[in-house]
């Protein structure tokens, strides 16, 4: 069966939804497709529109958008499910039919691919024919269930009774139950009618701590010990005092043995090294007296004297057992004296290091809870909040969402659990079905576990793309209107941009927006300073003959328009000069453009952010088209629509007004040129290039 051949466009369903003739609709789907601007085909195409306007063309491009993207979704399926060898005539129609992508989708979810489900590990158990046995049953022909499951036991594929195998039908029932486009739009219809409720997440103030355990800012504590040799585990003060009694017993049990009753000798308080000498002569002596050397020729009595002297002075001399276990306790005891006064060292360092880390955990868990209780203000109003889907407003949509993706809300949609029941029970129809009640189980489960939650995510989906769709409308609207403000011809005007700290930057303007002079001010401080910033701003307006003086809205901004109307009354009462407030958003991403820096490459950010303000007062469409749209800040929670959504709509806004006023082509930017009708940026810019070098334009030819 062929699907290759993309599906035209039905013209006169577009045409009786805009309520406009089909030849209309088909002429300018044409026009657009050769690359026509909306404001051209507006201005110079009315004889094959018809006489449309900018806003009809522009519903009609977007219907034609919507109408091409529907079909390439019907292609793509159909194409899927010839892939698949299971396309009929029928799918075909039923898909080819469908008037909305909603409902494509539910068509085409049975065919559609599938993960790894508790479903298609059933099937892959050889469970489906069982399943579709159990659906295809009749009174007369119905399913003996226990015999069937019971053949289909088979350890080896992991259905180890009857159980598992009904487990795993049931999962294969469930899924082709859900399935269904006709229970899923049951669902779909009593969802719609319930409501949308969003509840308070009550959160505990340690969750999401994002710091570190305690423990880790001590991993090197032990670098503290002296590098006397290797790093020993850190004992508590009592467990380290334990431990040096229990050495010091232990040493003084090993010298009572059978030398403990030796007799201490004044030799006890010789020093160590001493002692060893001395016993080390009289070790030698000994030696020598036992080799029983003959070449003396001593007597007797020599020798026995030789002898006895020897060991009385070997006993004189050799320290006694008892002295050696005193001083090896001696030196026990102070190395565990040493041991301990280490680790209470390392004691003492990382109970101030946890003191510390737990002080500096509690601040941020302090700075956590306030950030989360102002965020939490702002969404005070929807802690216990319902309204009826059909009535929930565009915004109300888009603040809950938000708030939900703070998850400061938990956002459901409440339906009638009884009315859905009822209605998908009318739906599975298995009143006269042999298996009724399995299948009715199955059904009001899988609507409950798969359907519900699949349909309030498409509901809520459709809510925030609504919901969107009028913030770009709104955001259009109001850049329109800023767009086309009067502009100030022909005054010379000083721009302020306000601020405390850093001053108020003051730049001077003639008619056509160039830079006269800049200087700084100060709005508050010492007496002496302002007073040279009022005479500075007076001498400012005299020298370069201002007639209007701009202030940006921002910081600081009632400060300096009090100063500035103060001087217009004293110091400037006979001049005929006024002041206004003009909206500096976007202001600041001007002067850091590069097409700010392109402009004024001899200033810095801050003087260019004031040219910005004062030339948005002389011209603000010349001057606004030079900034994204989206950074005007004129929208309706413009920072949750898509951005792409918002540039399309926002540039069209920006071409439409560029060519409902028109543009002076020797004197626009090439910013302006680049949305006039006919041109794009590379020919805009060869057009301003041309200008800057060969002067200005004097005839069309050119």
């Amino acid at each position: 069966m062929d699907t290759t051949n993309s599906m035209s466009i039905d013209f006169d369903a577009i045409a009786r939804q805009l309520r406009l003739q089909e030849h209309q609709v088909r002429a300018t789907s044409e026009l657009l497709d050769e690359g026509n601007t909306v404001p051209f085909i507006t201005r110079y195409r009315k004889d094959r529109t018809g006489g449309l306007d900018e806003e009809k063309i522009r519903l009609v491009q977007e219907a034609v958008s919507r109408r091409r993207q529907l079909n390439e979704r019907k292609d793509r399926i159909l194409r899927s499910i010839q892939s698949q060898n299971r396309l009929t005539p029928e799918v075909q129609a039923a898909i080819e039919a469908a008037a909305s992508l909603k409902t494509l989708d539910d068509l085409y979810l049975p065919f559609r691919p599938k993960k790894q489900t508790l479903a298609t590990v059933a099937r892959q158990r050889g469970l489906e024919p069982l399943a579709l046995e159990i659906l295809d049953a009749t009174p007369e022909n119905p399913v003996d269930l226990d015999a069937r499951c019971q053949a289909l036991v088979d350890p080896e594929k992991e259905l180890k009774s009857v159980a598992d195998v009904m487990a795993g039908t049931r999962h294969i029932l469930a899924e082709l139950i859900s399935e269904r486009a006709d229970l899923r739009s049951t669902v779909r219809r009593v969802l719609s009618s319930g409501e949308l409720v969003s509840k308070r997440i009550e959160r505990n103030p340690d969750d999401d701590l994002d710091d570190l355990p305690v423990e880790e800012d001590f991993h090197r504590a032990d670098e503290l010990v002296d590098d006397e040799g290797t790093h020993e585990s850190v004992e508590t003060p009592t467990d380290t005092a334990t431990a040096t009694a229990d050495a010091i017993a232990s040493d003084s049990s090993e010298g009572t043995g059978d030398t403990a009753d030796l007799s201490v000798t004044p030799q006890e308080d010789q020093p160590p090294a001493e002692a060893n000498a001395a016993a080390t002569d009289a070790g030698t002596a000994a030696t020598d007296a036992e080799s029983g050397d003959t070449s003396s020729e001593t007597s007797d009595e020599g020798i026995d004297a030789t002898s006895e002297a020897s060991t009385e002075a070997s006993a004189d001399s050799a320290p006694p057992e008892g002295e050696n276990a005193a001083t090896d306790a001696e030196a026990a005891a102070k190395a565990e004296k040493s041991k301990l006064e280490k680790a209470e060292k390392v004691a003492s360092v990382l109970a101030a290091k946890r003191a510390a880390a737990e002080e500096r955990r509690a601040q941020r868990r302090e700075a956590r809870h306030r950030k989360r209780q102002k965020l939490e203000q702002s969404f005070k109003d929807y802690f216990d909040y319902n309204e009826p889907l059909k009535k929930l407003p565009h915004y109300r949509v888009l603040a809950v969402n938000r708030g939900e993706r703070c998850k400061v809300l938990r956002v459901k949609i409440q339906y009638d659990a009884a009315t859905l029941k009822s209605d998908v029970e009318a739906v599975i129809k298995a009143n006269e079905h042999p298996h009724a009640e399995l299948l009715l189980d199955v059904a009001q489960d899988t609507t409950t576990r798969l359907v519900v939650p699949s349909i309030e995510r498409e509901i809520r989906r459709e809510l925030t793309e609504r919901a969107e769709s009028h913030a770009v409308k709104v955001f259009a609207q109001n850049l329109r209107k800023l767009l086309l403000q009067p502009p100030l011809r022909g005054r010379r005007v000083l721009a302020i941009d306000p601020g405390f700290r850093s001053g108020c930057k003051l730049v001077a303007l003639d008619e056509f927006g160039n830079v006269l002079g800049h200087t700084l001010i100060h709005v508050i401080g010492a007496a002496e300073r302002v007073q040279q910033s009022r005479t500075r701003l007076t001498e400012q307006i005299k020298s370069n003959g201002i007639q209007v003086v701009a202030i940006g809205n921002g910081t600081a901004c009632r400060e300096t328009e009090q100063m500035v109307a103060s001087v217009l009354s004293d110091e400037l009462a006979g001049h005929d000069v006024n002041y206004l407030i003009v909206n500096e958003a976007g202001a600041s991403v001007y002067s850091t453009s590069q097409i700010g820096r392109e402009e004024l490459p001899r200033f810095d950010a801050t003087v260019r952010g004031a040219v910005s303000i004062g030339r948005r007062a002389l011209d603000p469409l010349s001057e606004l088209v030079k900034i994204d749209p989206a950074s005007i800040g004129v929208g309706l929670y413009q920072h949750d629509v898509k951005a792409k959504h918002l540039r399309t709509s926002l540039d069209a806004v920006v071409e439409s007004c560029v060519n409902y006023v028109g543009v002076d082509v020797n004197s626009a930017s090439p910013a302006l040129l680049g949305y006039v009708s006919g041109l794009n940026q590379l020919t805009a810019r060869r057009v301003y290039e041309y200008r800057q070098k060969n002067g200005p334009f004097r005839h069309r030819d050119q």
